[in-house]
């Protein structure tokens, strides 16, 4: 099974950096973290057709 951490680069709540996201990254077998340039909090809103890519 894959897992896909999708996140808003531009996310305040909370900020990337502070989410855990690389540590989740590297504790779940194989996964992948991708980030949504200029993305907030919700990037499906914000950028939908990146989010879908």
């Amino acid at each position: 099974m894959r897992t896909l951490l999708l996140l808003g680069e531009a996310d305040k709540l909370p900020p990337l950096d502070k989410l855990g996201a690389r540590l989740m990254r590297s504790s779940l077998a194989d996964s992948r973290l991708v980030t949504i340039p200029a993305a907030g909090h919700l990037p499906q809103v914000e950028h939908p057709v990146e989010f879908v890519r």
